[in-house]
């Protein structure tokens, strides 16, 4: 916060021969002034003796107009309390200084993060070069609609806070890049998120929102699309719009069933959908060639599509604990896989295909009713993990042991 303490006071104070200086009041002098110092109540009575004549006035309306910030100036009234003015203006500890702070306005990025403040003055709005706003992890409750005016806005973080809602000026922002809502009081994602045509990242994981408009098909920079920890139950259609999507997290949601629209995230290399009560996987998941993470765990699928063969670019498959009770011939074709993960499924059968797996270094059999591995699996030679816990198969790998 802006407080200048002349000399002359500071030099009067340290005559009286008073102790150290306690901190009872923490003053922060911007970059405007030179060796900073402490203001408790010894200094402050000390200053009261002097702080309503015109030569008070003189100095700190001066120094008040020189930086620009006439509106905590005394203006024609000699009398006013300058110590007055600053508990006015105290609780705005962070940004008492922006109104015509030009050094400021310069600035392209802002990170208060886990600041000590509560609440946005509007005359945020004159940041019009700022670029990064981080506010995550502060007590701020609402975010001023002057915010709309950051045109050049990239990258906006409120996340941690209790923020409810964003004002609606904010879907202006033509410009923004990345929105960080997660861990937020959100309840509601407005259909203006479609205007939001730069963006790239958008996270409301952790929040209390419960659908997905369909104007957030509009979005088609979207790269990354954080939905984890939510109560949303639908995906909508217009999701087929997202063709730049590359990682969707939708894990420990309320989904169901996922659009055949999935098909033509053409882009997409990492899925999420662990820990939902999904009972399907749709045949169209097989256009998704640039797949690399496939997460389908403690859901309640019962099969996998065998165009999940298709996925050449796959590399971790996660279907444990589900009640899935065969692997499709076509898993074969996965040459890119490197983690297979069957533990706790239903599955009875390993096809012999499983020997073009060739990249594959980690496959779990965990309390399978697997009876036999074929003898393909020698052809795995660079499997460091195998994990199975049958008597009937270890009786098995006795006679492959030295192939694998």
């Amino acid at each position: 916060m802006i407080l200048f303490i002349y000399n002359t006071v500071k030099n009067n104070f340290i005559k009286m021969n008073h102790k150290p200086i306690s901190i009872d009041v923490l003053v922060i002098i911007n970059s405007f002034l030179e060796n900073p110092f402490y203001l408790n109540r010894e200094l402050y009575y000390a200053t009261k003796l002097e702080e309503c004549t015109k030569y008070w006035y003189d100095k700190y309306f001066n120094y008040m107009k020189n930086i620009k910030l006439e509106f905590m100036s005394f203006k024609n009234n000699p009398k006013k309390n300058w110590k007055r003015e600053y508990i006015k203006v105290s609780k705005y500890t962070y940004w008492n200084f922006f109104t015509d702070n030009q050094e400021l306005h310069c600035t392209d990025n802002l990170n208060l993060s886990c600041a000590m403040i509560g609440e946005i003055p509007k005359e945020i709005g004159n940041l019009i070069s700022l670029k990064k706003l981080d506010l995550s992890n502060t007590k701020i409750k609402e975010i001023p609609k002057e915010i709309g005016n950051l045109v050049s806005l990239q990258t906006l973080d409120i996340s941690y806070t209790t923020i409810e809602e964003l004002p609606k000026e904010i879907y202006n922002l033509s410009l923004l890049q990345c929105l960080y809502l997660n861990n937020t009081e959100f309840r509601e994602i407005p259909k203006e998120i479609g205007n939001l045509v730069s963006l790239q990242e958008l996270y409301l994981s952790d929040t209390k929102i419960k659908e997905i408009p369909k104007e957030i098909g509009n979005l088609v920079s979207l790269q990354i699309l954080i939905l984890n920890n939510t109560s949303i139950k639908k995906i909508p259609r217009e999701i087929k719009n997202l063709v730049l999507l590359q990682e969707l997290h939708l894990f420990n949601t309320n989904i169901e069933e996922i659009p055949t629209e999935i098909g033509k995230l053409v882009s997409l290399k990492e899925l999420y959908l662990y820990d939902t009560p999904l009972k399907k996987i749709p045949k169209e998941i097989g256009n998704l060639v640039l797949l690399q993470k496939l997460y389908l765990f403690n859901t309640q699928i019962t099969e996998m599509p065998k165009e999940i063969g298709s996925l050449v670019s796959l590399q971790k498959l996660y279907v444990f604990n589900t009640n899935i009770t065969e692997i499709p011939k076509e898993t074969g074709n996965l040459v890119s896989l490197q983690s297979l993960d069957l533990g706790y499924t239903r599955v009875t059968e390993i096809p012999k295909e499983i020997g073009n797996l060739v990249s594959l270094q980690m496959l779990n059999l965990n309390n399978t009713s697997i009876k036999k591995i074929p003898r393909e699996i020698k052809n795995l030679v660079l499997l460091q993990e195998l994990y199975f816990k049958s008597m009937n198969i270890i009786d098995v790998l006795d006679e492959y042991i030295d192939d694998v």
